[in-house]
């Protein structure tokens, strides 16, 4: 008998020491980032919004950042993904793009807004993870992704933008600003003219 007891008992050692191993094997070598814009109010029908991101290893190999124009009647056709090909929809329409990374990246983004008539003087950062001067750099521009991550961010035309979610406005009223408004390594082109980061919740 206790030789049967104690071969449970290390049979049940055993498992329990194996569970752990499986479950982080169970969480896969990638996660997927999901960038979310909502646009309220009257988007100006020859606007275009986008978001850029660059991994940190990215960042320092050279790269350049990828990016994705959730809508606009003007293409860009640096972008990775276009989500909509449309013009852009307020009145609280969302738009969502994934993303998948290796589990550990670090990542920096920017929430970005311009007219592709004007690249330059309508350029507009409205959401960044960029916290200082210049380009992404320090510790505190990256995000580590060791997790399906959302970010979420909201503009409502007239200036306000913010990140999360949209706090009640008076229709004439202006938000909180957030992100940097610093480039993230220059802008990408849109059509032939050169143009020159965030509330994160974990999905449950």
């Amino acid at each position: 008998m206790k030789a049967i007891t104690s071969t449970l008992a290390a049979l049940m050692l055993a498992l329990l020491l194996v569970a752990p191993a499986l479950a982080a094997g169970e969480q896969g070598e990638t996660v997927t980032k999901t960038f979310e814009l909502t646009l309220h109010g009257d988007v100006p029908p020859d606007r275009v919004f986008e978001v850029k991101y660059l991994t940190q290893e990215e960042g320092s190999s050279g790269a350049k950042p990828k990016a994705i124009q959730f809508c606009g009647s003007v293409q860009d056709p640096g972008a990775v993904q276009i989500i909509s090909r449309e013009t852009c929809v307020g009145n609280g329409t969302v738009y969502t793009a994934e993303v998948e990374f290796q589990r550990g990246t670090r990542l920096a983004f920017q929430y970005f807004t311009l007219l592709p008539s004007d690249p330059v003087g309508t350029d507009e950062t409205f959401f960044s993870s960029i916290q200082g001067p210049g380009a992404p750099g320090g510790p505190e521009d990256f995000e580590t992704l060791d997790d399906d991550m959302v970010t979420s961010a909201w503009y409502r035309s007239g200036g306000a933008s913010g990140s999360g979610q949209m706090p009640e406005m008076p229709d004439t009223g202006a938000g909180g600003m957030a992100g940097s408004g610093l480039p993230l390594y220059g802008r990408v082109a849109l059509l032939p003219l050169a143009a020159t980061w965030y509330t994160i919740r974990r999905r449950r």
